[in-house]
């Protein structure tokens, strides 16, 4: 469904998509491919929405979001060297009308950021 995604290979480790989620008619996509923290900011972490028609969009920059606002984690842990994290998984939460803050863009980045 999806092509081209980033992914990156180290001698220690490999990066990409690390979750998946379907909320409605769209896939979710969080990748952690490392981004400005190795070198090219065009691969910053990120979740993506896929919709039905195979539309891809940025829901949030990850990467972005955890230099703005480092989760208390990041903060108090001295051995976390990769400021822009590396985000291992998500949850999927369902809308409701009553819940102003659930945009989608709201609901991943907060479950990416509790996720730190």
């Amino acid at each position: 469904m999806l092509d081209a995604l980033p992914s990156v290979k180290t001698p220690d480790d490999i990066f990409g998509v690390t979750a998946v989620a379907f909320v409605d008619d769209s896939l979710y996509v969080l990748t952690a491919a490392g981004g400005r923290d190795v070198g090219d900011p065009a691969y910053d972490n990120a979740i993506l929405r896929a919709g039905p028609l195979g539309e891809v969009s940025q829901v949030v920059n990850v990467t972005a979001l955890n230099y703005q606002s480092p989760p208390l984690a990041r903060l108090r842990d001295v051995r976390a060297d990769v400021e822009g994290g590396v985000p291992f998984g998500m949850t999927a939460a369902i809308r409701t009308e009553d819940d102003d803050r659930s945009s989608a863009a709201g609901v991943a980045a907060r479950a990416v950021a509790a996720g730190h």
